[in-house]
């Protein structure tokens, strides 16, 4: 599996991070949902599991919200336009 995060991951990892920035905290995965145009949740969880194993995010599945970025995260953000 390449290091590299596809599109899609960094997509996830923005809508993260604008939520973090604007409210203080990051979205549950039914917010992500709404975001990014899908219907499952079980969808985003896979996309949330792919980002933690390119080591974008740390997840804590036992609370809502339970989505952590890492430093490689941030980097590619900034990366990013």
């Amino acid at each position: 599996m390449s290091r590299e995060p596809t599109d899609r991951q960094l997509e996830v990892v923005q809508h993260i991070y604008e939520s973090i920035r604007l409210r203080g905290y990051p979205p549950t995965r039914r917010e992500l949902c709404e975001k990014l145009g899908l219907r499952s949740t079980n969808a985003v969880a896979d996309l949330l599991r792919a980002a933690q194993k390119k080591g974008l995010l740390v997840l804590d599945t036992k609370t809502a919200r339970g989505i952590s970025l890492t430093p490689f995260a941030l980097t590619q953000i900034r990366a990013t336009p």
